[in-house]
């Protein structure tokens, strides 16, 4: 289920962003969001493909579709990042994989990548990515953070993974539903039951350790609490973004728990 929450998160001002995909419908869905976010996006089909266009244009991001174990993203990547070493300043690079398998991740960010989503595309999460990456000050360039921390809910949990995977699995069904009954409350004015709301969802996300979640639902919680109703609003699209992120992670944890069980497919 996913997040529907208005207005959508937009691109921070008239970015350019370059898209790196081979498969010609996943890149025109890839351009077709960036577009309506307002980013001014290309596209090419190859890793050569992009760092020509690099040498010649200046973008503010690139989105590198990876399909590992083949090697072509990975080079992608060290082309990239070679004609970096030459003098460029360092460009954001997030990879977009189709499945993920363990250790997926960690090898795109070995390879010079800074970021890593999964496919189908979601307008939300692509939204946040840019917000992080390309934000004004120095949260432009700051490492990956994680959406919520599996090895603290391991810990609480006693270190059973299974019941970890569980708790996660509850959290992503119930996550949709808070998010979707708290938009009701704002609409409505109900400054009471916006706090509850924000109460509610603080502790969820604290659970799993999404911090970014949990910090944001705390200031719904303090705004509302102030009676501060319409800048408690103003934090719904930044909400549904990081509610977003946290829902893509656990889907790409139970692909990864899938593949390492033997399962197969993905969207190439």
């Amino acid at each position: 289920m996913g997040i529907d929450l208005d207005p959508l998160p937009s691109a921070p001002g008239k970015l350019r962003v370059l898209v790196v995909e081979e498969n010609p419908t996943s890149r025109k869905v890839a351009l077709g969001i960036l577009r309506k976010l307002g980013c001014r996006a290309d596209g090419v089909a190859s890793g050569p493909e992009a760092v020509k266009r690099l040498e010649r244009t200046p973008y503010a991001l690139v989105l590198l579709a990876v399909r590992l174990p083949e090697p072509a993203g990975l080079k992608a990547a060290a082309a990239i990042r070679a004609g970096e070493a030459a003098g460029g300043a360092r460009l954001p690079v997030i990879a977009v994989a189709s499945r993920v398998r363990s250790g997926d991740r960690e090898r795109c960010l070995a390879a010079g990548m800074d970021d890593y989503i999964l496919k189908p595309l979601a307008p939300r999460v692509i939204a946040g990515k840019l917000a992080a990456w390309l934000a004004p000050g120095p949260a432009a360039g700051r490492p990956a953070v994680p959406a919520f921390d599996l090895s603290s809910l391991r810990d609480r949990m006693m270190g059973d993974a299974e019941m970890a995977d569980k708790v996660l699995q509850v959290f992503a069904g119930d996550l949709p539903l808070q998010l979707a009954e708290l938009k009701r409350n704002f609409e409505k004015g109900d400054a009471d039951a916006v706090f509850k709301g924000g109460h509610k969802l603080k502790g969820a996300a604290a659970n799993i350790g999404a911090e970014a979640l949990r910090r944001l639902s705390v200031e719904i919680e303090r705004k509302s609490a102030a009676g501060e109703l319409a800048a408690a609003a103003a934090l719904l699209p930044r909400l549904a973004a990081a509610a977003e992120q946290v829902l893509e992670q656990i889907r790409a944890r139970t692909a990864e728990a899938g593949d390492l069980h033997g399962g197969d497919g993905g969207h190439d």
